[in-house]
């Protein structure tokens, strides 16, 4: 394991990175706990960075109540694919374990899922840190918390300089890959980032979503473009499902979504999704979706691929694989009778089917834009 500690240059690539925050005595250097924490660290075999914010001598003592402290911690704390709290908090007279710096940092971080968390169960002034933080694990002893913090860096991926700032896992992920495979495609370099917010699926534990604001390097344009945000999920599949009278009849979902303006405040889509399974391509994640939030199993040879494209390539990193399908007059009006809930629970989803035609989707101002160039894509 690469040990760096307070002022020491920050590695420019590594795999792995571990930051080891909480109380730091300025003092009685006995009551120091990351002693212990390297210890641990050797002994379960941690093979990759440790930040320690401590000195390794006191030469440097004089610089520690400096700016350049602060801004040596933040970059340890930005460059860390996992940052370990631990937090056995005294109250002294003399504050030297007060841990009032922690509590700052533990609010800055305690939203990235970056964090793991323990304390001694004797240490007081804790509970609010638990009671804030719902999305992080907590532990009683620091054996468990180092546990856990390996555990959840796993084996890591190789990094330099910017791309330090995403976390491995994020790193890792065909959200952030396959953003970061275009812009390498095209000659452009990552310069910086920040990680804004990451979700991971409840129940499966996987990345749905994160988002970043980079710093790119135009090569075309030769200069740097920062102040934008990515929002990158998962790749889609929708499916445009028709049947074709007089007009045609179109299948849409109607599902409550947050940041719907419209009459009804309601989206009204075309069916659609991501599959959680890497292994699944397009067509399988629209057969499966199409299952899923209608209702009916179809053969995957009635699926017709139209195109893959972005739908709001200002905001959004992610593809949305276009498919169309015919249906019949017994499965349109199988729909249109379907009064059943549909979705999966567990995703909040509650979805309702609604059959319109083209000229009524047009007028109703209920689509939006997107799904309306994907059902006139799809019935072309």
């Amino acid at each position: 394991m690469q040990i760096v500690y307070t002022f020491d240059e920050i590695p420019k690539t590594f795999s792995k990175s571990l930051f080891l925050a909480g109380p730091t005595p300025k003092k009685d250097t006995s009551l120091t706990w990351r002693k212990e924490a390297l210890s641990i660290l050797e002994k379960l075999n941690y093979d990759g960075v440790i930040f320690v914010p401590e000195l390794f001598t006191n030469e440097k003592k004089h610089l520690l109540n400096t700016r350049d402290c602060t801004a040596w911690e933040l970059e340890a704390c930005k460059c860390s694919d996992v940052i370990l709290f631990w937090i056995p908090r005294q109250i002294r007279e003399d504050f030297e374990m007060a841990a009032l710096t922690t509590n700052v940092e533990f609010g800055m971080y305690k939203d990235t899922y970056k964090v793991v968390a323990g304390c001694p169960s004797e240490a007081p002034k804790n509970e609010y840190l638990k009671i804030i933080s719902p999305n992080v694990n907590w532990y009683d002893t620091l054996e468990d918390t180092i546990l856990a913090a390996i555990n959840k860096i796993g084996q890591g991926v190789k990094r330099s300089n910017a791309e330090r700032y995403v976390p491995s896992d994020i790193f890792s992920s065909s959200q952030f890959q396959d953003w970061y495979a275009s812009q390498l495609s095209s000659g452009n370099s990552l310069e910086d980032l920040t990680m804004k917010f990451n979700f991971f699926m409840p129940k499966a534990k996987k990345l749905f979503m994160t988002i970043f604001q980079p710093s790119v390097y135009i090569l075309e344009e030769n200069r740097k473009k920062e102040n934008e945000f990515v929002i990158a999920r998962s790749d889609m599949s929708y499916i445009c499902a028709y049947h074709k009278s007089d007009d045609y009849e179109i299948v849409l979902t109607k599902e409550f979504r947050s940041p719907v303006r419209n009459t009804k405040s309601f989206i009204y889509e075309l069916p659609g999704g991501s599959s959680l399974n890497p292994n699944d391509d397009e067509l399988e994640t629209a057969s499966h979706e199409f299952e899923e939030e209608v209702g009916l199993k179809l053969p995957a040879n009635r699926f017709k691929k139209i195109m893959s494209r972005q739908s709001s390539a200002t905001l959004c990193s992610h593809i949305i694989t276009l498919f169309s399908v015919e249906l019949n007059s017994d499965e349109i009006n199988y729909i249109k009778n379907d009064k059943s809930m549909h979705g999966v629970i567990e995703d909040t989803e509650q979805i309702h089917l609604e059959v319109k035609t083209f000229t009524n989707i047009l007028n109703d101002n209920l689509c939006d834009w997107t799904n309306i160039g994907m059902i006139r894509q799809g019935i072309e």
